[in-house]
């Protein structure tokens, strides 16, 4: 069982965690979307006709808004790299 609280300060915070049937608090982050950079998308069928090199030297508007660009520039390509996502379905809103 759950429930969502809005907690001015630090000793509300600890006095609620301190209730015996209380076994963790964790925050509630609200994450906001960036502006999209209309200016860098590239045409679906230009993008169709570029090379694997040209493709992979386009900065692709999804990247930059998402911070993948700066990750393939440390060379994290995602390569050998599985991931799940394991979703509740739980709005608390």
């Amino acid at each position: 069982m759950g429930a969502s609280f809005y907690v001015n300060n630090d000793a509300d915070l600890s006095a609620i965690k301190a209730l015996d049937f209380v076994s963790d608090i964790w925050p509630v982050v609200i994450y906001f979307l960036p502006t999209p950079r209309i200016g860098n998308i590239v045409h679906l069928l230009d993008f169709a006709n570029l090379s694997v090199t040209e493709i992979n030297q386009t900065q692709f508007a999804p990247d930059i808004m998402t911070g993948v660009d700066k990750l393939h520039a440390q060379g994290y390509t995602g390569k050998n790299v599985s991931i799940a996502i394991i979703d509740t379905g739980v709005d608390y809103m």
